[in-house]
């Protein structure tokens, strides 16, 4: 798949228009080849647009694309990305979910395929707690402990039809999915519940997998047989989400200072490295969002990816950005500018990325949805999305942040 995050950030800091392009595309075609309920399969003919394997399913070969939607869309604060997120997330919980494990199904019709559930699904409840479904998280968290506690590791793939390890499934990699959702339950929640799960998790993998040389993989959770080797994302990321988990003063979970080196632009472009909070990647990469104005105009940038999707960036009667409207978030070329009333909305409900603070230029805003901040803490910029986080008020991190108290 191709990130969008990679793909954006790469033409914020070059000025080329062609990665974001690219990968937007790429998403938006595989979104657009989603069954009739909502559902996508597992592998599809990228010359063709037919599906090779037609299971639905969050685990193997799927579990990024859903990141990269939502993740994305979160980090350039673009709703196109978001509303693709939440439609397929609907049908996932609908067809998919099982006493909230989640299996596979059939995209077209939704009727259970396989009924296994992959360690890869741990990830799942981190993407729930972004948009604040808290409880189901809760609830697919604590299933894969009872694997943990059952087993020391959770296994690369269980049955749910006879409660056994599937054939030939029966080792653990490693794999940092279900610490990375503790990562995320716990900033969320601040209970130390979370962290004596993972406490859990760092004793298995200290005890049982530490060699000469590493850590080596579980050949099997039952008899804690080793194989020789290393998988790399154990360095960098379950290892890396473990640290974050028990700790408690990381910068990468700062909640924002002003930077020294902060720099703003005649065109109100704001570069600002340390400011504005990071977003971990599918592969735990953290990016920095306060540096997408450091190195380009972000409208010349937006201006040639408009040039490349619609062949335009004028209105009929003025310029595309006259009305400082999310373009990725139209499936068309609008014809005109928007009523002011819902341009009001919009400039409310959708942060600019060369924006630190959420501030309309029209009176007739909302301001109690927007912010009127000097910095955003790295959770800030999840919160513009919907009152899915207003139920959060008050937890440790995710609150809505009323900055005029």
């Amino acid at each position: 798949g191709i990130n969008a995050e990679y793909g954006g950030m790469l033409s914020r800091l070059t000025g080329d228009p062609t990665y974001e392009h690219v990968a937007r595309r790429a998403l938006r075609s595989l979104y657009n080849h989603r069954s009739t309920i909502d559902l996508i399969g597992n592998h599809i003919d990228v010359s063709t647009g037919e599906w090779g394997y037609k299971e639905a399913g969050i685990g193997g070969n799927v579990d990024s694309y859903y990141e990269y939607l939502l993740k994305g869309g979160l980090f350039f604060e673009d709703f196109e990305l978001v509303k693709q997120f939440k439609v397929l997330y609907r049908s996932v919980v609908q067809y998919l979910q099982h006493e909230f494990w989640y299996i596979w199904a059939n995209m077209f019709t939704g009727m259970p395929t396989i009924p296994n559930v992959s360690t890869l699904d741990a990830f799942w409840p981190s993407l729930q707690i972004l948009i604040g479904d808290i409880a189901p998280a809760r609830r697919t968290l604590t299933n894969f402990y009872s694997l943990i506690s059952h087993y020391g590791f959770t296994p690369e793939m269980f049955s749910l039809l006879n409660g056994q390890l599937a054939p030939a499934m029966e080792m653990y990699p490693l794999r940092p999915e279900f610490v990375e959702s503790l990562v995320y339950m716990y900033q969320a929640t601040g209970d130390q519940m979370w962290r004596n799960m993972g406490k859990q998790v760092l004793d298995s993998i200290e005890l049982s997998t530490k060699t000469t040389c590493g850590y080596a993989t579980v050949g099997n959770v039952v008899t804690h047989s080793l194989e020789d080797k290393m998988e790399s994302f154990f360095l960098s990321e379950t290892t890396k989400y473990l640290y974050l988990l028990f700790s408690d003063d990381h910068w990468l979970l700062d909640e924002g200072i002003w930077d020294d080196n902060m720099t703003v632009a005649e065109s109100g472009l704001v570069c600002a490295p340390n400011s504005f909070g990071y977003t971990l990647t599918t592969e735990a990469h953290p990016l920095p969002k306060g540096v997408l104005g450091c190195c380009y105009d972000y409208q010349s940038v937006e201006d040639g990816f408009i040039n490349k999707r619609y062949g335009t960036t004028t209105y009929p009667d003025g310029p595309f950005f006259s009305s400082h409207l999310p373009p990725a978030y139209f499936p068309s070329l609008p014809a005109a500018p928007l009523p002011s009333s819902l341009l009001d909305w919009f400039l409310v409900k959708v942060a600019h990325s060369h924006h630190i603070c959420l501030q309309s230029t029209a009176p007739a805003a909302k301001p109690k949805e927007g912010h009127n901040c000097t910095v955003q803490p790295w959770y800030a910029r999840f919160e513009v999305f919907g009152a899915e986080f207003k139920k959060l008020q008050g937890k440790r991190a995710f609150r809505v942040v009323d900055r005029n108290s």
